[in-house]
């Protein structure tokens, strides 16, 4: 992702790296948290890039939408 965002001009320092849980999915509050300090400094979040199966771990991020960023 730190490459994409090199490629779309937003540079890497614009990357957020969340947080996992212990089945090594994406953790949900950390995002939101995340998101929320994100647009108290200013900063307009419009991407999230969740896994959905890797080989390894086979761990699902939870990609249901949350009714307050939709």
């Amino acid at each position: 992702m730190e490459k994409s965002a090199v490629a779309i001009g937003i540079g890497q320092r614009n990357v957020r790296k969340i947080p996992a849980d212990a089945q090594f999915r994406m953790r949900s509050d950390a995002l939101f948290e995340a998101i929320e300090r994100d647009r108290a400094a200013g900063l307009r979040p419009f991407c999230v890039v969740p896994t959905v199966g890797t080989t390894s771990t086979t761990s699902i991020d939870p990609v249901t939408g949350h009714r307050r960023y939709r």
